[in-house]
């Protein structure tokens, strides 16, 4: 997991603690296991870089969809690499484009991967397209075909899911430090009881 974020996302090692820690810091929170996102790291890592995404935004996207459906991290991760590479199709944009929902920026450029999710997540919600109509079908042929239709829902309608994990993950990298001292004073305290617990029987013994 360390190695495939390091060269996917260009993280150097000094801050490569600091990456841990976000994935420690989700893993405590959400339904999901540190495990879990390397595995997407390693699986859908570079498709998400590819489509203008960072480490964190695809951490939290991973997380709602997870925590939500609890399939599998592998059968999530895949998904992943075809909906964010479909993401950026001049077919897919125009497709939204005409819902109102632009995914490119004054240049024409694809807004990102997360900022795309952000925005078909409210653009649908506006427009009042729910999971279940024909309207929201063509949505999810477009992002994923209609074997991804498990992962495309959760991934829309979750979104607020995802951006609470990612403010998690913002605030978690010292989570590991915060961990390590948590531990620290649990196992001082272990000394402290099996110490007194001894002498307690030198006590009785002596007695």
């Amino acid at each position: 997991t360390a190695i495939a974020a390091m060269r996917q996302f260009n993280i150097e090692a000094k801050h490569l603690e600091r990456e841990l820690g976000r994935i420690n810091a989700l893993a405590a929170n959400f339904a999901v296991e540190a495990s879990d996102i390397g595995v997407a790291i390693r699986r859908a890592g570079g498709a998400f870089k590819a489509a203008g995404g960072n480490l964190m935004q695809l951490e939290a996207l991973f997380t709602s969809v997870r925590a939500t459906t609890r399939e599998t991290a592998e059968t999530i991760a895949t998904g992943f690499r075809t909906i964010f590479a479909r993401l950026q199709r001049p077919k897919t944009i125009d497709f939204f484009r005409e819902l109102n929902i632009e995914l490119t920026d004054g240049r024409g450029n694809f807004i990102g991967a997360f900022e795309a999710v952000k925005r078909l997540s409210r653009g649908l919600e506006e427009a009042g397209i729910k999971a279940g109509s024909l309207k929201f079908a063509s949505v999810v042929e477009q992002l994923g075909g209609i074997r991804q239709v498990s992962r495309v829902i959760p991934l829309l309608q979750q979104f607020a899911k995802a951006e609470r994990a990612r403010q998690v993950a913002l605030a978690g990298g010292a989570s590991l430090d915060a961990d390590v001292a948590k531990a620290q004073q649990t196992l001082a305290q272990s000394f402290a009881r099996t110490t007194e617990n001894f002498r307690a029987l030198i006590r009785e013994i002596s007695q």
